[in-house]
This record gives C-alpha cells, structure tokens and sequence, in this order.
C-alpha cells in the first residue's frame, strides 16, 4: 500500500511542475530565457495575415514581414513566392467622440 502511495504522490507531483510550467509559459513570464520567446519590450518582425487551403497538399499563405506582404504557396514539393509588395496601411483604431454613460448610473439619464 505504501508504494502505491508513492506512485499517487509522484503522478501528483510530476503533473503539478507540468501544469506550473505550462503557466509560466502562458503568461508570458519565460520571455527572453527559452529559444522561440522573445524578450520583453522586442517587437516582431513577422507575422501570418492569412492562410487559404488550396487542396490537402497545397496552401497559400500571406506573410508580412518588415511591412512587406510576401503570398506563398506551400506545397509537397516545397515553397514558391507568387507576389511580395508593401503592406497595407493599418486601419485607425476607433475611439469615440464622446464617453457614453452607464445606463445603470445613479442619475438615471444614461444612454439607451
């Protein structure tokens, strides 16, 4: 019975560093210790716009990378670059021209 109960305690152990680890890495506390986290205040320099599957083998996808948008086609056989050109200038982000009330405030005159 005292092996078994070692087993228990050594699953609970070895899951709770998992799951501990896991955390750490979600929030973002690793940055700039492991390959493939970047460091804080590091800005990236490639993103994925959009990917289209084409067929089970072949997919195009958009890649921005240094305000340049790159279209590939990833296949089987390897990558081909159909079309590079500058990226699209990025949309305003809204911001309202004037604060809107909570309707459940206390003067009872909010926005509906």
């Amino acid at each position: 019975m005292l092996d078994f109960a070692r087993y228990v305690a050594g699953l609970i152990l070895v899951l709770g560093l998992l799951a501990g680890f896991a955390y750490i890495l979600r929030r973002g506390y690793a940055q700039g210790l492991l390959p493939g986290f970047p460091g804080q205040g590091s800005v990236r320099r490639m993103r994925l716009v959009e990917s289209l599957m084409i067929d089970p083998r072949r997919r195009v996808v958009i890649v921005e990378v240094d305000e340049t948008e790159h279209v590939v086609l990833l296949g089987v056989a390897g990558e081909t670059l159909l079309d590079s050109r500058a990226s699209p200038p990025k949309a305003p982000e809204f911001e309202p021209d004037m604060p809107v009330s909570d309707p459940a405030s206390s003067d009872g005159e909010g926005v509906y």
